[in-house]
């Protein structure tokens, strides 16, 4: 049966000498095992013997999931459910235990290969180990929060400065000097913002930020922040449209971190829309979660600018509004609404009207 499946496999792959099959096969830099439909190990190369500490002559024939001891064998093996119509290759995140009970953090590409009638009869999976990558994030993060640490003591200590100088405790001073120190002032605010919120981020992504989840009301929310915003708004005779129900249940959230994920997307949408346009915020629910939308009229998103318009410093190409803040406001929002379990996405026409949605689990009063 064992040399059955393997043949199977190689004239599939359109590979038919054995030589060819071991060079290719063998000594390929990824992982790559082979499984009959029985879930069984019918072929493992040099790289997986690395990675897992096993070799081949002890894994063939046995159950993938006794090999690999993987968290993903219980609740998502490719061949929980073979006629179940699978997507080809599926790509997944696990972590696999080596023969010596270390864990190792993988990524796992599956094929299936099938027969004439449709039916899977063996799949073929490429790993790699990723603890390095994973190593090297780690490390990147710590270094870029120790650097906005140390910035943060400097600008404090010379913003103090200007505003001694400023409040005359060094001797009066002229006009234009004041005027200097005052913009000074104001861009070390500035960068003092962008560094606290980079470091939110950052703390948000390693869940070292403690939201003070309670009950909150989305409907009080929006109109307490939309009325900071009118007098922004009526500066570009902007219409602000607030749609909500009626009724509209409680979400279980942060107060303070949901009022900077509504004021972010406002703020976009207003930066974002022509002299005269119309930004809507609007609301409504769904049996778990409260889903809120902020659309704007200005120049819409490019197609190739929307996978990344969440991430930290990202700026849409050819924009014509000036760019200003600190490229942070998006991939704040982002970090927010995943620390609450939501979702957040974009939809956009490139002739205008963007639309911003995102959504926060419901309150569930305990019974």
């Amino acid at each position: 049966m064992h040399n059955d499946n393997l043949d199977l496999i190689k004239k599939t792959l359109f590979i038919d000498k054995c030589s060819l099959f071991n060079l290719v096969i063998r000594n390929m830099p990824i992982g790559l095992f082979a499984l009959d439909n029985k879930k069984k190990i019918i072929e493992f190369n040099s790289a997986a013997e690395k990675i897992t500490g096993y070799t081949k002559e002890e894994v063939l024939g046995r159950q993938c999931s006794e090999v690999l001891n993987s968290n993903l064998c219980e609740i998502a093996c490719p061949l929980q459910d073979p006629s179940h119509p699978r997507p080809s290759p599926m790509e997944q995140e696990a972590t696999i235990q080596t023969k010596h009970q270390q864990e190792v953090p993988v990524t796992f590409s599956t094929t299936f290969l099938r027969d004439e009638e449709g039916q899977i009869y063996s799949v073929i999976r490429t790993f790699r180990d990723v603890s390095e990558i994973r190593r090297l994030e780690e490390h990147r993060k710590i270094l870029i929060s120790m650097f906005a640490h140390d910035l943060k003591a400097p600008i404090a200590i010379a913003g103090g400065f200007v505003i001694r100088l400023l409040k005359g405790k060094a001797g009066p001073l002229t006009p234009k000097q004041y005027e200097y120190l005052t913009i000074i002032d104001d861009k070390i605010r500035q960068l003092d913002s962008y560094i606290r919120s980079f470091l939110d981020i950052l703390k948000m992504e390693s869940g070292q930020i403690l939201l003070s989840i309670e009950p909150c009301s989305m409907t009080k929310l929006i109109y307490e922040i939309i009325e900071g915003f009118r007098m922004e708004a009526a500066e570009k005779k902007i219409y602000l449209k607030i749609e909500l129900p009626d009724f509209l249940s409680l979400v279980f959230g942060d107060k303070e971190q949901l009022q900077r994920v509504i004021s972010n997307l406002l703020d976009n949408a207003i930066k974002y829309s022509p002299l005269g346009a119309k930004v809507v915020i609007r609301a409504n629910e769904t049996s778990e979660n409260v889903v809120c939308q902020v659309q704007n009229s200005g120049p819409g998103i490019k197609p190739k600018d929307l996978p990344h318009i969440f991430d930290p410093f990202f700026r849409g190409s050819e924009s014509k509004v000036k760019r200003t803040g600190s490229g942070l406001g998006l991939a704040i929002v982002k970090s927010i609404v995943e620390a609450h379990g939501g979702k957040v996405w974009v939809d956009s026409n490139p002739e205008g009207k963007t639309v911003f949605t995102f959504t926060i689990p419901k309150y569930i009063k305990a019974p």
